[in-house]
């Protein structure tokens, strides 16, 4: 389906893609604390669930990126530069002041080629490298037909999705690292995926067997999911969370159908007046509230204890996770009005 003017399905996937990573960093207290029950069944499900965000946020890009050429100096002026400026900045921020270490060149680059300084920004590392080969991958969609993308996601789906889950849990033996088959793995994957939705026109039928598939989909998945929770109490005495992967085949599947059915049907709204203005700011704050919630969670962690305690711990932290977006969103948009900031958070 291609769209002309704001498309605002953007907006609202920009928007729950950025809601779940706060989830994915925070609800996991719930669960680990607890036997099970049909809280620590729902705060599994929800944990799982949320781990379509970053497969989401590499959709949108595949679908915005890859549709036009850049050239090499605006690729790595306004893209990699961006990236690597808040990167850096706020790297050494933390390093600085929430670590409060003394300024140290040469341990501070150590750090940050090392290992993302908090865990969250292992995605702006990743981001670089995708930002990086971006003109190598418009040149292989624009050559690609129409078997080519069968042939591709059948092979993303089963390299990148199934087989890492049958090695992880011993069905098969592991697989000789020898065997690389990069192209049709990770990142790559959703940003053709986003692409190729946002690309094609889909018609009213396989629009509602997509949006039926979703429906069918979401509960099972998650079932499942909690089902894995369970085998691996049942097994080993404790959960390993084995399919906490953005990459393996459940997060896939939900991944793209969710951004499929979001893409479709936010195509057939229409958001005036207040409602389309308050999408757009919000998702605007989007990419600021990925960069500084991880280091306002730290210092907000209170506030769900203190606050916005309930007897239910699932409730008690869906409320502050909504709390700490809105707060972050707050900041985020503060943050956009410092001149330095403002064309790094855009």
């Amino acid at each position: 389906m291609k769209q002309r003017g704001h498309n605002y399905a953007f907006d609202i996937l920009r928007i729950l893609a950025c809601f779940l990573v706060i989830v994915n960093h925070t609800n996991s207290e719930v669960f680990l604390g607890m036997n099970p029950s049909l809280t620590w069944a729902l705060s599994l499900a929800y944990f799982y669930f949320s781990k379509i965000a970053v497969p989401i946020f590499l959709m949108i890009s595949g679908a915005l990126l890859l549709r036009r050429e850049y050239s090499y100096k605006e690729l790595l002026i306004h893209k990699v530069g961006k990236v690597a400026a808040v990167l850096l900045l706020f790297s050494l921020y933390i390093y600085l002041v929430e670590e409060g270490n003394a300024f140290n060149l040469h341990d501070f680059i150590n750090r940050i080629i090392e290992a993302p300084i908090i865990t969250s920004y292992w995605y702006f590392y990743m981001l670089l490298g995708a930002y990086l080969i971006l003109p190598f991958l418009r040149k292989i969609i624009i050559a690609m037909k129409q078997a080519d993308w069968l042939y591709f996601f059948i092979g993303w789906a089963f390299f990148s999705g199934l087989l890492p889950v049958l090695v992880r849990y011993e069905i098969i033996p592991t697989v000789t690292f020898w065997f690389d088959v990069q192209i049709m793995s990770n990142f790559i994957g959703y940003m053709f995926a986003g692409y190729a939705i946002t690309q094609t026109d889909f018609s009213l039928k396989v629009q509602r067997c997509g949006w039926l598939l979703t429906l069918l989909a979401i509960p099972c998945i998650l079932i499942l999911s909690v089902y894995s929770g369970l085998y691996e109490l049942n097994t080993w005495g404790q959960m390993y969370l084995m399919l906490d992967n953005l990459y393996y085949l459940p997060t896939m599947i939900l991944a793209v159908l969710v951004f499929f059915t979001v893409y479709t049907l936010a195509g057939k709204c229409e958001f005036k007046g207040w409602s389309g203005k308050m999408l757009s700011n919000v998702a605007a704050t989007t990419f600021g509230i990925y960069v500084v919630h991880m280091i306002y969670n730290t210092h907000l962690s209170v506030v769900r204890y203190e606050i916005l305690y309930f007897n239910n711990r699932l409730v008690s932290v869906v409320l502050y996770e909504i709390f700490l977006f809105a707060f972050c969103a707050l900041a985020a948009w503060c943050l956009k009005k410092v001149p330095l900031l403002k064309k790094l958070f855009e």
